[in-house]
């Protein structure tokens, strides 16, 4: 299957970061609905580029380095936690994750941020089936 390019990729998580800027970047619920608002429209074949090229970068940022610094910094880093994380890292944009990847002591400038409430965001994967479902799909795989 075809991934979607990472240009348009990021196009798609800053154009979802802009929509959600007025409800606060901690607002993790609202930056979840509207990334899958943005995603269902475009139907089950570029929803599925979309989820592949998540999953890339899941694996990208999957590294025992940064799992370290997630466990601590946040104090515990669990598998399900390190996968929660990286959520998190994807919905920041693609400076952050590029910055935090390369360089995970970088995560430390997030964790003392006002507008960061926590570095976990269970729900932001789960956008991406809900959109793929609600576009006539079923099951991503």
């Amino acid at each position: 299957m075809k991934t979607l390019s990472e240009v348009d990729f990021w196009r798609v998580i800053e154009d979802v970061r802009r929509s959600t800027a007025k409800a606060c970047i901690s607002n993790y619920t609202a930056r979840a609905d509207a990334l899958r608002r943005k995603l269902t429209p475009m139907g089950t074949s570029k929803i599925h580029a979309f989820w592949l090229t998540y999953q890339q970068l899941m694996s990208r940022c999957d590294t025992p380095e940064l799992r370290r610094v997630v466990g601590e910094v946040a104090g515990m880093c669990s598998d399900d936690w390190f996968w929660y994380f990286r959520n998190w890292l994807i919905s920041m944009g693609r400076s952050d994750f590029d910055a935090v990847c390369k360089d995970p002591a970088r995560l430390s400038r997030y964790a003392s941020r006002p507008d960061v409430p926590d570095l976990f965001f269970e729900g932001f994967d789960a956008a991406i089936s809900d959109a793929y479902t609600a576009a006539g799909g079923g099951e991503l795989t």
